[in-house]
């Protein structure tokens, strides 16, 4: 779950509204995380998309830019990237796993990508009322809008790529960390959730609290682990099959 200032930050682009907005820097982008780029997605996130902030003396939507100003950002990123516009109270919810979006919450999700080959945009004919008109002629983009708890499959963009595990990962820093879950599997190593509850266990037999203490180790017992009492503190014990 992201706030706007990290949904920016999650694309390939970020836009830098404070430097722009404030501090009134000429217009330009950052390299974002892209996080779903090894998913093949170049994806380029803009929050407040339908704001009004500035009422009828300023056009404050495209997250604080304009329409007007917005148009001419577009132009600085690759016309392959898709432009996720998401208006205010309102969620996007990418599921990779199933492949599939949806949108949540009072407003829309606003969708640019390359238009395909003969498909016209959902909303061709409201282009000109939802300000788009400029940008479907600029980028030739495929324009979707969703509302209402819709929900739509990643292929309606582009092919999704799901990374193979090790991916962009060092073969030697693969290798390690294969190695060191080898090991942890085989070895009678407590989890930290064990760990953690004798510690409160431990805890609760200084304050003589004896019944709750009884009741920690009855969990400990049931995720497969013994507690022994020593002078030296408590010592844990898997326990048989």
């Amino acid at each position: 779950m992201l706030a706007s200032a990290a949904t920016i930050a999650a694309g390939a682009y970020s836009l830098p509204v404070y430097e722009i907005y404030k501090v009134g820097e000429d217009l330009h982008w950052k390299k974002g995380l892209d996080l779903f780029g090894l998913y093949g997605m170049s994806l380029v996130f803009i929050p407040h998309w339908n704001n009004n902030e500035g009422g009828q003396e300023y056009d404050s939507s495209r997250c604080f830019m304009g329409r007007e100003r917005f148009n001419r950002l577009l132009e600085l990123i690759p016309a392959d990237t898709t432009v996720l516009g998401i208006d205010e109270h309102t969620a996007l919810i990418i599921d990779l796993q199933s492949q599939v979006c949806m949108e949540v919450g009072n407003g829309e999700v606003t969708l640019l990508h390359k238009n395909h080959p003969n498909r016209k945009s959902d909303n061709s004919g409201d282009l000109e009322a939802l300000g788009l008109n400029d940008i479907d002629r600029q980028r030739n983009a495929h324009v979707h809008q969703y509302r209402g708890g819709q929900t739509f499959p990643l292929s309606d963009w582009f092919p999704i790529q799901i990374p193979k595990p090790g991916t962009g990962i060092p073969q030697e820093v693969w290798s390690l960390a294969l190695e060191t879950n080898r090991v942890s599997e085989t070895q009678d190593y407590p989890p930290e959730e064990v760990l953690v509850l004798s510690q409160v266990r431990q805890t609760a037999r200084e304050g003589e609290d004896w019944a709750n203490a009884d009741a920690i180790r009855d969990q400990i017992m049931a995720l497969g682990w013994e507690v022994k009492d020593t002078s030296g503190g408590p010592e844990l014990i898997r326990r048989k099959p």
